[in-house]
Formats: C-alpha cells, structure tokens, sequence
C-alpha cells in the first residue's frame, strides 16, 4: 500500500509538458564521508519543474527532494543543492534540507540567459553533502534532461524569451476561418502533413523563399484567373519549409476562398509563431 501512494504521488508531481513548462524525475545518491572514509549514501528522487515565459529571458526550476534511504549517514546531516548553467545563461538560488528516510523539502532556482540569438542553456545541479563537523565531502553534480532554449530573434516586436522545444505546438486558429479549415482539412486527409502526431510542418522565416513559396502554389499559371472576392489560399503555408511545390501533390494544394478569411489567415499564423516562439526551423502543428 505504501509503495503503490508513493508511486501514485510522484507521478502527480510532474505537469503535462507544455511550450513553456517541463519536468523531470530523477533518482540520485550523494555519498558522505568522515575522516576521509565513506560511511554512507543518501538516495533521494529529485523532481524538477521548469517555467519559462514567452516574454521574458528568466526561467525557474523547482525542484523537490524526497529522501528515500540513508544507509550509514551520520545524525544531523543535510544536503545542500545547486544549480548553474552556461554562459551567457547566469543562475542563483540553492535548497537545503535535512537527510532523514521520508523527508521532502523543496525549493527554487532562477536562471536568466540573456542571449541575442537562440542558446539552449545547460543546466547543471549540484549536490553538496554537509556532515557536521566532517570535512572532506565530495559533491555530486548532474545535467538536468530539460531543454529549454531562449532567443531575441522577435527582437523588433517583442522581447526575449524562452521555450520548451521538445514540446511541439499546435496552432488550433484555423478553425476561425470556414473554407480555409475546409481546405486545410482536405488537405490534411491527403498526406497528413501538420497533422498532431503525424508530419509536422516548420517555420520557413525567409521573407524571399516565402515569395517563392506562394508564387509556385498561387500564381494565375496554376490558379487561372481569380473570382472576384475570392484569394487563393495555399496548403502547407507559405512560411513553412513545406511550401510551394516541396510536398508530393497529394500532399499539398490550393483552393479559392473569400478574401476576408485570406486577409485574417496572415496575422493569425504570426501570432501562433509569436505566441509560442516559433523561429525558423521550428516545428509545428495544424489542427482544424
């Protein structure tokens, strides 16, 4: 009974992973020495809670040590954890807590990468073993498994900020717009390309291959003459690496739709891109 809770709690413990939230469980040691000689080793499970925004270059961690065992460990020991990361990325924050069999204690770090680009930070824990009145001990330190990158490259209309790329989003806007859903769907049917969980589309950002794109899915030499009212709307965007003329035909298409939907289709799908930092390359979803 008491293994399976304890199973049950952990698992609570981490959120769904969004664009912006991830987590990671992991088990460790950290050994404690007297006199130069080991006498025992803690084992705890640390679960670490990161939170970024879409607006801002500082990014959290919470993490919560549980104890599991201390075999050994002299009376009064306590850990104490650290967490660092690569330049120009730049932490601070520590949680201490004492190494009893079923404590929990927890904590936040802070870490602000204030890159030009994109820098995807490595972010480093550190554990420290305090024995009072020991010296000696040797720290044990780990990578955390989260990717988090943070970039300015929506430097002219919004500030830096930082994503979870292991998550991929999915723009859901679409489905705001009638015949351009319709068409996107049929599409979809087709080769599944930005459909959630099949092919993922990615962000194309140059301004003259996107030209290029629109040109070779919706220029009169494919369309013939446009309906009065009517825009011809082309599926896989042109500002994704899957425009134009890339995809297999089965795989891509166009089809007239009014020119009140055309108009809006542009500022939606830029402000997904924005909405989730989306930078060039990235990948994506299309649900309508």
């Amino acid at each position: 009974m008491r293994s399976a809770q304890t199973a049950r709690t952990r698992a609570a413990a981490c959120p769904a992973r969004t664009r912006f939230t991830d987590c990671e469980q992991r088990s460790g040691h950290v050994r404690y020495y007297v006199d130069g000689v080991q006498v025992g080793v803690a084992n705890y499970l640390a679960t670490t809670v990161v939170g970024t925004k879409v607006n801002s270059n500082t990014f959290t961690a919470r993490m919560t040590i549980e104890v599991l065992g201390t075999p050994g460990i002299p009376a009064g020991s306590s850990a104490i954890f650290t967490a660092d990361c690569d330049s120009p990325c730049a932490s601070g924050g520590e949680i201490a807590g004492p190494l009893i069999t079923g404590a929990q204690f927890a904590g936040d770090f802070t870490f602000r990468d204030p890159t030009s680009t994109r820098h995807t930070p490595e972010i480093e824990v550190t554990v420290i073993p305090v024995v009072p009145e020991a010296d000696g001990q040797i720290p044990g330190r780990g990578v955390l498994n989260i990717t988090v990158r943070c970039d300015d490259e929506f430097n002219t209309t919004m500030f830096p900020g930082c994503v979870v790329t292991t998550f991929i989003p999915t723009m859901t806007t679409m489905t705001q717009l009638p015949q351009i859903s319709a068409n996107i769907r049929t599409i979809q049917s087709r080769g599944g390309y930005g459909v959630p969980g099949i092919h993922a589309l990615h962000r194309e950002a140059d301004e003259a291959q996107q030209r290029r794109n629109r040109d070779k899915a919706c220029s009169t030499r494919v369309t013939g003459p446009r309906p009065a009212g009517m825009s011809c709307d082309e599926y896989p965007f042109a500002t994704t690496q899957e425009g134009g003329d890339t995809l297999p035909a089965e795989a891509r298409g166009w089809s007239w739709v009014p020119e009140g939907e055309q108009n809006s289709q542009g500022g939606l799908v830029t402000g997904f891109y924005k909405a989730n930092r989306v930078l060039d390359g990235d990948p994506f979803y299309v649900q309508v």
